[in-house]
């Protein structure tokens, strides 16, 4: 059986769960967090990029949430990001408002918190956080970074390694020791594409009801689905379990208000490319003619500075078919 790109190469990329949805949903409710969130106390030196996502490492900053959105001083700025050479892996920093911010260290696609890119500004919505500076910058934890799309030639700032380091890398910047690792949890999300791809597909048994998955998205990102391409699978994998009768793809934009007032609005169609963009995911499976709806609202969510990042996705509501085996008893 041959598979398209999308449905083995992105889940591989990705690691998308092998339980069943009903087990371990994506948007599961999480209990807010509370108190300030510290690095964990390891022994200096390189830890597996295996470590459970929940354990926070400085250069490795955990995906600020409505969970942990509260644990400290907010700050939301655009800046050009600069790299800085360390070892064992280079550093980026971007500077605001006299102050200089550690954004994470250059690790790998696993990554939650997505690097920032030279020759483009970023957009930092992040918590300042209690521990020590990294050299001579604050650092932000939780932290959601946003690569913005039009080209900035003066966004090209490179240093030189001063002795500014992090204790505990998560690996280098070329190929890691975890290889294999990746590849065994690769060639498990192979498998489990191939069974969801699969024209005949044996439900998982999950409690039948319409349900929605909210997909959250970079600012002014619409075409890129890396990093959402697991829960957008996982949205999939719920469809064909309950047979859905329908499934309403909806895109949305919205804004973002900075610390210093200003408001950023994202550029008009991202709703459209994001919608879109879904559903192409959506076409790589096997579901009826119809079944699946896309369409988008064109007019930005207002910004109101608590969770703005929540504001800028794709809804999917997923509404179930009759079970086939009542269907066939009458």
């Amino acid at each position: 059986m041959k598979l398209t790109s999308h449905a083995w190469l992105a889940c591989a990329l990705i690691g998308v769960p092998v339980v069943a949805s009903a087990q371990v949903p994506f948007d599961a409710p999480a209990e807010p967090v509370k108190g300030p969130i510290l690095p964990a106390e390891l022994p200096p030196g390189r830890v597996s990029e295996s470590l459970p996502r929940n354990v926070y490492v400085t250069g490795d900053p955990l995906l600020l949430t409505r969970e942990n959105m509260h644990v400290g001083e907010r700050i939301t700025f655009v800046a050009c990001p600069y790299m800085q050479d360390s070892e064992p892996t280079p550093l980026w920093f971007a500077d605001y408002n006299g102050e200089t911010y550690f954004l994470r260290a250059q690790q790998n696609l696993s990554a939650r918190v997505r690097h920032p890119q030279l020759k483009h500004k970023v957009l930092v919505e992040g918590i300042i956080s209690p521990e020590p500076r990294v050299g001579k910058a604050i650092v932000l934890n939780p932290l959601r970074l946003s690569v913005l799309p039009e080209v900035d030639i003066t966004c090209d700032k490179l240093l030189p390694n001063d002795g500014t380091a992090i204790k505990n890398p998560k690996r280098p910047p070329g190929p890691g020791v975890d290889a294999v690792g990746r590849e065994t949890g690769a060639e498990r999300s192979r498998q489990f594409a191939a069974r969801l791809w699969a024209k005949e597909y044996t439900p998982d048994p999950v409690e039948r009801v319409k349900r929605e998955f909210v997909i959250l998205w970079d600012f002014d990102n619409g075409i890129g689905a890396h990093g959402n391409y697991g829960q957008v699978v996982q949205a999939v994998k719920y469809a064909r379990d309950v047979e859905a009768s329908k499934v309403e793809i909806i895109g949305y934009r919205a804004s973002v208000l900075l610390s210093n007032g200003e408001v950023l609005v994202e550029r008009p169609g991202v709703e459209k490319d994001r919608a879109e963009t879904v559903k192409t995911i959506f076409d790589d499976y096997p579901f009826p003619p119809g079944v699946v709806e896309v369409r988008w609202d064109p007019n930005p969510r207002p910004a109101d500075g608590i969770a703005d990042f929540e504001k800028r996705a794709v809804s999917i509501i997923v509404t179930p078919g009759p079970e086939r085996s009542k269907v066939a008893r009458k």
